[in-house]
């Protein structure tokens, strides 16, 4: 008898998982996913650079941008938890683009 087919995206998520790695691949999905979760527009203006302990950081163009985006935190934050399947994105800190590894 011959082995039943196995999806391949099972065998991945049940690898990062053992790996212990879920967590930042989810991480890294939701990073990869942000134009299209947020739209052009929104991409336009800001840039995600990273995720730490579950803080996206979001370089902003303006303040007038990063003031209208901090309206959205909640609805983005959102959007990206559901985009991945997981509440990875616990809170969303928008800056200027030199200000952002400063927030850290």
């Amino acid at each position: 008898m011959s082995p039943k087919p196995v999806c391949m995206c099972d065998v991945i998520s049940e690898l990062c998982h053992r790996w212990g790695i879920e967590r930042k691949v989810k991480e890294y999905s939701a990073l990869a996913q942000w134009s299209q979760i947020v739209g052009k527009k929104i991409a336009e203006k800001a840039k995600p650079i990273g995720i730490e302990r579950g803080k996206l950081f979001v370089e902003v163009d303006s303040s007038a941008w990063r003031n209208e985006l901090s309206f959205m935190k909640n609805e983005i934050k959102d959007k990206m938890n559901r985009a991945v399947g997981s509440p990875v994105i616990k809170d969303i800190i928008f800056s200027g683009q030199k200000g952002a590894k400063q927030a850290r």
